[in-house]
């Protein structure tokens, strides 16, 4: 019964009982960290020509010794869109084995990304949340890596720029300044080489993403600051409402 209900029972199977879809059995062992205790394949297109078969499975093993998870990795102030986990987990655990000290197959990080958001189709996630999660997979791709993480900053300073412009251009009705700003992303995406189409989709979401998640951070370090505040005053006697209820008077 449980196999007839999961989300990905049509693209993730069983590779220990072909046919049978696959369950996730995971162990919390600290506050954001999991032991993964089962194995998954992936039976749909992968999108990539070249993928050695053992990429499409993941058993416990692949991650390491112990076979240590976050799950997907969200920031805090991005989960109003996206959370560590939902139908795309299976597909997050997959791209964290082949990414980092993990990968032992040969697959190249750019690959490991492009294969994601083809797994991220076949479970049904909706095209524009599929290609904005494999843009923050890529944005990571490449800011762990030396060589490409200047041109990222190249990229951030001068989207940060456009959409400045394009911001001021709209409230002051330059009309010719918002056409410009609006075409800028076309030759700027190129600064992310092969995943230009990352940089696309960074520069056509950022404008309506970054404000409520600006929002969320803000709205985050105020409650941690109050939190740490209020719990470095000394406390000598109960906070009203901190006492036992009586409730026999109720």
């Amino acid at each position: 019964m449980i196999g007839t209900r999961v989300p990905w029972a049509s693209c993730f199977e069983d590779p220990d009982r072909p046919g049978e879809p696959a369950t996730i059995l995971l162990r919390q062992v600290g506050r954001k960290s999991f032991l993964l205790e089962s194995s998954m394949t992936y039976t749909g297109d992968t999108g990539v020509a070249d993928l050695p078969d053992r990429a499409r499975t993941l058993r416990p093993s692949d991650l390491g010794d112990p076979p240590l998870t976050d799950l997907a990795s969200v920031p805090a102030a991005l989960r109003w869109f996206v959370s560590s986990y939902d139908v795309h987990t299976p597909a997050a655990l997959l791209h964290d084995r082949l990414i980092g000290p993990t990968n032992d197959l040969g697959v190249e990080d750019a690959v490991a990304d492009r294969f994601f958001r083809f797994m991220l189709k076949g479970l049904g996630v909706r095209f524009v949340r599929r290609w904005m999660m494999w843009t923050a997979v890529a944005f990571g791709t490449r800011w762990r890596s030396p060589r490409l993480r200047g041109l990222l900053l190249l990229w951030s300073v001068a989207a940060a720029v456009g959409m400045s412009t394009f911001v001021i251009a709209l409230c002051t009705q330059e009309w010719l300044l918002v056409g410009v700003a609006a075409a800028a992303p076309l030759p700027s995406s190129l600064l992310w080489g092969r995943q230009y189409g990352a940089g696309l989709t960074a520069a056509a979401t950022a404008i309506w993403v970054l404000p409520p998640t600006i929002l969320g951070a803000v709205g985050y370090a105020i409650y941690w600051l109050l939190e740490h505040a209020v719990s470095a005053m000394p406390v000598h006697a109960s906070v009203k409402g901190d006492e036992p209820v009586d409730y026999e008077h109720f």
